[in-house]
């Protein structure tokens, strides 16, 4: 398993659960962009995956606690509020459908 691999993993997870992290602080703020990059995000992670098998669950397990940290930071510095999650779970970061409408019931902006 190379470094580069590792780092380029923890970068697109933690992008990922960034642009997560946003939407559930601003969900009336989100956007095309938001949504695209988490699909990228999830996207390049499959690729590294199915490239590097041992870059798997189990290392995403390993890492996910001090990648959420980073998301969540950044998150908070992007969107200047407070985040109180803790975590973020499994489905929500890999299979929930994020580009699903908002909740005032108006299409994410563009």
């Amino acid at each position: 398993m190379s470094k580069a691999n590792q780092r380029a993993t923890e970068s697109h997870l933690e992008i990922l659960m960034m642009h997560i992290i946003k939407i559930l602080i601003q969900p009336y703020k989100k956007t095309m962009s938001w949504i695209n990059s988490i699909r990228n995000a999830r996207n390049r992670i499959i690729d590294i995956q199915q490239k590097n098998p041992s870059l798997n669950k189990n290392f995403l397990s390993k890492i996910w606690d001090m990648v959420f940290k980073k998301a969540k930071k950044r998150a908070e510095e992007e969107t200047g509020e407070k985040c109180d999650l803790e975590t973020l779970d499994w489905k929500d970061v890999f299979d929930k459908n994020w580009d699903e409408e908002n909740p005032d019931g108006e299409k994410p902006k563009k």
